[in-house]
């Protein structure tokens, strides 16, 4: 198996629990907006690295949306999510898990749509990797 490829996948699977993870407090109706806007972070995060991986775009070890999403631009990527759009998820990264904040910069029905909306993006391009090997 192409190594790229099978690096890209654990990436994806790593998103995948994120996104479990996700739905789990969603479904709860009581987790932390910042513990939502955390998992949908980390997930989009995950996402974008696995297109930058399948892309072989070197990944950098940040949790900047931003950057990745200006990495994988650079690199020849579309990203199905605009950036501002994605950006509101950044200050969700690292501070505000353990800040907490009463600012909410998405709701917890954009986070889900940020994410999946970049889900389908990405889980169509690693099905067109896996069958062009």
């Amino acid at each position: 198996m192409n190594a790229s490829l099978d690096e890209a996948r654990q990436l994806y699977a790593a998103a995948q629990r994120d996104m479990t993870s996700l739905d789990i407090l969603i479904a709860s109706g009581r987790a932390p907006h910042e513990t939502i806007g955390f998992l949908a972070q980390q997930a989009c995060e995950k996402l974008i690295k696995t297109l930058m991986v399948l892309h072989s775009i070197k990944i950098e070890r940040t949790h900047d949306l931003d950057l990745l999403a200006h990495l994988a631009t650079a690199g020849g990527i579309t990203l199905p999510i605009d950036a501002v759009e994605l950006g509101q998820l950044n200050p969700y990264a690292v501070a505000l898990r353990y800040e907490g904040s009463e600012v909410h910069w998405v709701t917890e029905q954009q986070a889900v749509n940020l994410v999946n909306k970049l889900n389908s993006f990405v889980q169509q391009s690693l099905q067109t990797a896996s069958n062009a090997q």
